[in-house]
């Protein structure tokens, strides 16, 4: 009969169905996020970062050491020291307060500041020796820009500047050895969280798996321990 069409029921009900059933299915995150069953922070990407070898601050003219410190001498014979890129992007906002006061001498490889997060701690050694003429504690919230300039934590005035730096690490040797350390840290929270926290944690993990900046205020006080004894004690100098 003209103008009859002959319609498949069951084929636009099949379509009805499959758009209800997706319809629920892009309700049950939101229904878990409101609930409270997951954290927003699992299913939303955060402003942080990746931790990655282009983010990282590595001006010329600064000598690092391999516990993650850093030596820059002015003209006036006057070193500061403080935390490296690195470290300070790991760590993300804490407190970091000196352990040396002016007036005092400390020897390369003394306790020059401690940093602490929600009670736990890391130690930072000192990468110089000499006199110190100056400190500052820092709750960490310089930017890569500042770190190198305002973010120094003890001004010192050395006692053996040059045999102390001869094996330090500057210029183009800075980057490789700061990606060795990229690499180093991301196979650290891969086994940390393996061994302390089998649920791979949002916080610390990026889209595929990248390590986020700050990471290491996730990890628990026993991966802090395993972090200070490969990363700030182990290969001195």
């Amino acid at each position: 009969m003209d103008g009859f069409h002959n319609y498949d029921l069951f084929a636009t009900k099949g379509i009805e169905y499959l758009i209800t059933i997706v319809f629920f299915l892009m309700l049950i995150p939101v229904w878990k996020i409101l609930n409270g069953k997951v954290p927003a922070m699992s299913t939303v990407k955060e402003a942080i970062g990746t931790l990655s070898l282009n983010k990282l601050s590595i001006p010329k003219g600064i000598f690092f050491n391999t516990n993650h410190t850093w030596a820059f001498l002015n003209s006036n014979g006057v070193a500061k020291t403080g935390i490296d890129d690195f470290l300070a992007r790991t760590l993300g906002t804490c407190a970091v307060e000196p352990a040396a006061s002016p007036g005092q001498n400390i020897r390369k490889g003394d306790l020059m500041a401690t940093a602490i997060k929600n009670g736990k701690e890391l130690k930072i050694f000192a990468p110089v020796s000499g006199k110190v003429i100056n400190s500052k504690s820092h709750e960490n919230d310089f930017s890569d820009k500042e770190l190198y300039q305002k973010g120094w934590l003890l001004e010192v005035e050395p006692s053996n500047w040059i045999s102390e730096t001869n094996t330090f690490i500057l210029g183009k040797q800075t980057s490789e050895w700061m990606q060795n350390e990229l690499a180093r840290f991301r196979d650290f929270v891969a086994q940390s969280l393996q061994k302390y926290s089998p649920a791979p944690s949002m916080t610390v993990l990026q889209d595929g798996g990248e390590i986020r900046e700050q990471a290491l205020q996730e990890l628990p006080e026993e991966a802090w321990k395993d972090f200070q004894k490969n990363f700030l004690e182990e290969n001195p100098v």
